[in-house]
């Protein structure tokens, strides 16, 4: 089981500035079969997304990038029910994910 670091999933799906990495991030995300998606990685994604809107990247884009790999790799923990939720939250008061804390509550 291997578990995918925020930089990489950032260099694969949304950062044009340097293509090698981009490149080397992308096959590396498209050859893992056994992967997971841990939580706090899903986390990082959007709130480093932020900073991409500039260069037309849209709010909910990374939420979208995260639910196609919620379908590709199993999310680990919380749940994609929680998930749901912390992007409900996110989306109603502008929060960052890692002050939410109904987290362990749901």
């Amino acid at each position: 089981m291997n578990a995918i670091d925020t930089n990489i999933l950032v260099y694969a799906m949304r950062d044009p500035r340097d293509q090698v990495k981009q490149d080397s991030a992308s096959h590396l995300v498209e050859s893992l079969a056994d992967a997971v998606l841990l939580w706090q990685v899903a986390c990082e994604y959007v709130s480093v997304s932020r900073k991409l809107q500039a260069k037309g990247y849209g709010q909910s884009d990374p939420w979208n990038d995260i639910t196609r790999f919620a379908k590709a790799w199993p999310l680990q923990i919380p749940s994609s029910r929680v998930l749901s939720r912390a992007k409900s939250l996110y989306g109603a008061y502008s929060l960052a994910l890692h002050s939410l804390p109904a987290w362990r509550r749901m």
